[in-house]
């Protein structure tokens, strides 16, 4: 199934693009993008020439659909997206409107957006590619990613101090922009129970998949129990804090989301933030820790107080 963008929409992205309404349509081209991490929907390569002052130029985009084919996933998937498509035309256009456009660049640029499909610039285009999650990162890495990261958090809490300023009372994001901040991952909800039950299987039979004496060690129905006990406290682990500063959490940093980059002639890294389907309202500190999960511990050890 490729998405159906109408020739309105294709004109819709080149005005995001060329901020002007001149730009004329040339040409589309649409084709699957196979391969890619994430389970959530599926993912399209599309190319639109356009001419705009008297010069013609292809765009090389990305786009995110919902999986209308599976019943299953797209149930699960509508929350996600649509808190994705609310981050980046509400929250980013708030931190712009604030003043803040020179710490969006964490992020690619979003050319268009629907209820069932998002539009990004290709990145890769550019030789950004996620981390391969099988390899422990490198410390360049992680400081590129942390300086993101920074941004981000950064950015929310100019906001809430702004918004209290205008509004003349203190203003919290949670409250603010509860869209953007109600839990899409770890819900409780009855009709959630097949994703928590698929999630849990999925946990165990990793286990087992890379450690097999694990199963010599401790008997199944104990493992399993383990592991629905630790699913079970990710709903408190990711919950707002009482006692520190909340910040707008990108709730997803895994190797796959981080698209990452090095100069080949000066080696200067540089990244770019993705996926914002899991966004969370909490401490920073629930960010450094999926990210910190796939290093090795020499590195944290030996750099822990530099980063």
């Amino acid at each position: 199934m490729f998405p159906e963008l109408y020739r309105e929409e294709c004109y819709l992205i080149l005005e995001n693009i060329y901020r002007s309404t001149e730009a004329k349509l040339i040409g589309l081209d649409i084709v699957k993008a196979n391969g890619l991490p994430g389970n959530l929907g599926k993912y399209f390569k599309i190319r639109l020439t356009a001419k705009h002052d008297k010069q013609i130029q292809t765009h090389n985009l990305f786009a995110k659909m919902i999986d209308k084919d599976d019943e299953v996933i797209s149930a699960f998937a509508i929350l996600p997206f649509k808190k994705e498509r609310y981050f980046f035309e509400t929250m980013l256009a708030c931190f712009k409107e604030f003043g803040m456009e020179d710490l969006t660049d964490f992020c690619p640029k979003c050319c268009f957006a629907r209820n069932d499909m998002i539009v990004f610039e290709d990145i890769s285009i550019d030789g950004y590619s996620s981390w391969n999650y099988h390899v422990s990162v490198s410390y360049k890495w992680l400081v590129t990613t942390i300086k993101l990261l920074a941004k981000l958090h950064g950015a929310s809490i100019v906001l809430e101090e702004k918004l209290s300023k205008k509004f003349g009372r203190i203003v919290r994001l949670d409250e603010e922009f509860p869209e953007l901040t109600c839990e899409a991952a770890f819900i409780e909800n009855v009709e959630y129970k097949p994703f928590r039950d698929c999630y849990k299987r999925s946990v165990y039979e990793y286990l087992l998949s890379k450690f097999p004496e694990v199963s010599r060690v401790i008997q199944m129905d104990n493992l399993k129990e383990k592991v629905k006990t630790a699913c079970d406290g990710m709903y408190e682990v990711v919950k707002q804090s009482e006692k520190i500063r909340n910040v707008l959490n990108h709730g997803d940093m895994w190797g796959a989301n981080i698209m990452y980059k090095e100069d080949q002639d000066t080696g200067a890294p540089s990244a770019y933030l993705i996926d914002f389907q899991i966004t969370r309202y909490c401490p920073p500190s629930l960010d450094l820790m999926f990210l910190y999960t796939p290093t090795q511990i020499a590195l944290q050890d030996s750099n822990i107080w530099k980063i």
